[in-house]
């Protein structure tokens, strides 16, 4: 992924963040920006004061919409995709679905399970272990415990959703630099409007690269629906 005269929009100035800022401006990117709740946040140090913005009540679609990013850096914890749609559209979990999903995935790879907000976090990392910082995955096995990876994660998750839900979209996390990924805001924007003309009753939505992936199961209220 080539940053040079990019806009990089960073959700989460934290260790992940603040690797991601060092990275941007390295590339000469045209303008990087950093939101988070805490203002003290350790990316702060390497941001002038317009590269910094408070996470708002508008929310992540205004804030891409107003700074208009090329991509999007995920960097806080919880999942950013699933988040924006949750807010867009005031969706609501879909519990029942999980047991549908399961069906579909190693168990050995299912690091968390959450009824509650319907979602499913996957990892070819077990959960006693870190990642290597400067791990660049190859195709076949993790480079730190050595077991094989025969599928990348966004494929298992493409293949645990197909035709279950009335729309699915896995975003595939493309590497930026060692141990960073981002998305392209474009195709965000382009799934974004296929769920505004649709207006489904069911979704998933995920994030994964090729060794960690989080997914997001959704119901779409009835006076949403009703607008169609």
């Amino acid at each position: 992924m080539k940053l040079k005269n990019k806009t990089v929009l960073i959700f989460g100035g934290g260790r992940y963040g603040t690797k991601a800022v060092k990275f941007a401006k390295k590339r000469n990117v045209r303008r990087v920006i950093v939101v988070d709740n805490n203002s003290y946040c350790s990316a702060r140090k390497f941001l002038s004061t317009d590269e910094f913005i408070p996470m708002r009540k508008s929310g992540i679609l205004n804030l891409i919409m107003e700074i208009k990013p090329d991509f999007i850096i995920p960097a806080m914890p919880g999942h950013t995709a699933g988040r924006l749609f949750r807010e867009v559209f005031n969706l609501k979990p879909f519990p029942e679905g999980l047991a549908i999903v399961v069906r579909y995935l190693p168990q050995s790879l299912i690091s968390r399970k959450d009824r509650a907000t319907s979602t499913l976090v996957l990892s070819y990392m077990s959960k006693e272990k870190t990642c290597r910082e400067d791990c660049i995955p190859p195709d076949e096995y993790c480079r730190l415990t050595k077991e094989p990876r025969p599928a990348p994660v966004y494929a298992l998750l493409n293949y645990a959703i197909f035709r279950k839900f009335d729309i699915n979209k896995i975003f595939v996390s493309e590497q930026i630099s060692v141990g960073l990924g981002g998305i392209r805001t474009e195709i965000i924007i382009e799934f974004l409007n296929k769920v505004k003309k649709e207006l489904p009753q069911t979704l998933a939505i995920g994030t994964a690269c090729q060794c960690h992936g989080i997914l997001n199961l959704f119901k779409m209220p009835e006076s949403i629906r009703d607008k169609k």
